[in-house]
């Protein structure tokens, strides 16, 4: 009996085995699929040999990071000593933070910045706790050494200075956990400004920033609604409490309507009058939303001026123009050094 018994078990364990098996070979499957219609998505495919759309899909593979999930991204650039496209693969900073907190000993983190770009002491700072360390680590940046005149760059300084410091300290704290994972594309744009902004997922029509909080959605007008929308409504005299008559988000306020969505209204008018009247609105929502994350975290109005001095170099929110605001409430939580 007892030797029945054991020949139960053992069948048992070799089932289990095979199970999961057969689950982690699913799971490799689903993600190489994955990789593939990122690549077959996008215009990746067109600039790429297939000797570097492999090693892409190698490395991917190899790291188990998801394209479409804007884990690991694929840059294409034009390099003019070669004469063809080179490929440089990079990563989301937020990659380095889940490995960190997957391994189990991350305790906690924050960042901030010091000084000013005027006279050149600007420089983030990242702090990092683990259970096991008996001592915070912390890493400095300063932004004079990785600063280049790019878009990017000369428009989001704050934010780009802190991600390339959030991911070199998240790689000297934890390097048993992100070893072998390529460079931030924060940190690749300092020495390879020619590259273009990475690719991620399928083919689109590129879609405006909106204010966190409101998600960008596909916007179904039918021909009737769209004609009407074009040319029969005036919409130069609307408000934030104006009710919608036409399209999706007919009977709606205007407030209520997704920024996403007014954008694209605001820049499909040709009338200026409408155009500002839409852009009035987008203020007010933005405005309303930074309201809103302040009351959330209990930040002062001096917090407030600090917290956008730091960020944007000025001190009251209603100074900042609409796409300044956008960005601003779309890096929040990073400014405040959150997770």
């Amino acid at each position: 009996m007892p030797k029945k018994q054991s020949k139960q078990k053992s069948i048992t364990k070799k089932s289990v085995s095979i199970k999961k098996k057969s689950e982690t070979e699913k799971e490799k499957e689903e993600l190489k699929q994955a990789i593939e219609e990122f690549l077959l998505g996008t215009d990746v495919s067109q600039k790429l040999s297939e000797a570097q759309k492999k090693l892409f899909i190698r490395t991917a593979m190899s790291l188990n990071l998801n394209p479409l999930k804007r884990e690991i991204h694929c840059i294409p650039y034009w390099n003019r000593q070669t004469g063809k496209y080179e490929m440089e693969i990079v990563v989301g900073y937020e990659t380095y933070l889940k490995r960190a907190e997957a391994s189990g000993m991350l305790n906690g983190w924050r960042c901030w910045v010091e000084g000013s770009i005027k006279d050149g002491t600007l420089k983030a700072i990242v702090e990092i706790y683990r259970k096991d360390w008996s001592y915070p680590f912390r890493h400095e940046v300063y932004y004079n050494e990785y600063y280049k005149e790019t878009r990017i760059w000369k428009e989001r300084p704050i934010t780009m200075i802190k991600k390339v410091a959030i991911s070199q300290a998240f790689r000297l704290a934890f390097p048993e956990t992100v070893s072998g994972l390529p460079y931030t594309v924060e940190e690749v744009l300092s020495f390879r400004p020619q590259l273009q902004e990475p690719l991620t997922g399928v083919k689109e029509e590129p879609k405006p920033l909106e204010p966190e909080g409101d998600k960008i959605e596909v916007v179904d007008i039918n021909p009737q609604d769209k004609k009407q929308n074009e040319k029969q409504i005036d919409l130069s005299n609307i408000t934030p409490d104006s009710i919608c008559n036409f399209g999706k988000y007919k009977d709606k306020p205007f407030k209520e309507i997704p920024s996403a969505y007014l954008i694209w209204l605001m820049n499909n008018r040709e009338n200026p009058a409408e155009k500002q009247a839409i852009e009035k609105i987008l203020h007010f929502k933005a405005n309303t939303k930074f309201q809103k994350l302040c009351a959330d975290y209990e930040i002062q109005p001096e917090q407030q001026q600090e917290l956008l001095y730091e960020a944007t170099g000025r001190k009251n929110f209603n100074d900042l123009s609409l796409q300044e605001k956008i960005d601003f409430l779309k890096e929040f939580k990073t400014f405040l050094g959150i997770k």
